[in-house]
């Protein structure tokens, strides 16, 4: 039966489920055969999975496995570090700032001071 009568008639048929699509799958899979991450083949047996008639085979990406844990390690330490800098970037653009305030409460708003109240203003 057609999908829509199947869960007309069954009553554990999700409604908002949708049925596998194979083309879906084949095409997924294109982007890590492309990258060399996987291996499309026939086993030696004759076995195949149904991706293309071919045998998936991971061992590439096993075989990486620290390689892709060391990336992501180093990423996430580059993402720390940046979030580091950006915090010490605003704190020393708030104390610069406060300084130049006490400065203009000091000595008046003078041409120079004017010029990088500006400058922190844009």
């Amino acid at each position: 039966p057609a999908p829509r009568a199947v869960r007309a008639i069954s009553p554990f048929a999700d409604p908002g489920a949708e049925l596998a699509n194979p083309a879906m799958d084949r095409r997924g899979i294109d982007r890590p055969v492309r990258a060399g991450l996987i291996e499309k083949r026939t086993m030696a047996n004759g076995a195949r999975s149904g991706f293309s008639d071919c045998g998936v085979f991971f061992g590439v990406a096993i075989a990486r496995v620290d390689e892709f844990l060391s990336l992501r390690a180093e990423i996430e330490a580059d993402r720390k570090a940046h979030a580091r800098l950006r915090g010490l970037h605003n704190a020393h653009k708030r104390h610069l700032k406060g300084v130049l305030c006490e400065l203009i409460d000091r000595e008046g708003l003078t041409s120079e001071s004017e010029r990088i109240h500006q400058t922190f203003a844009e």
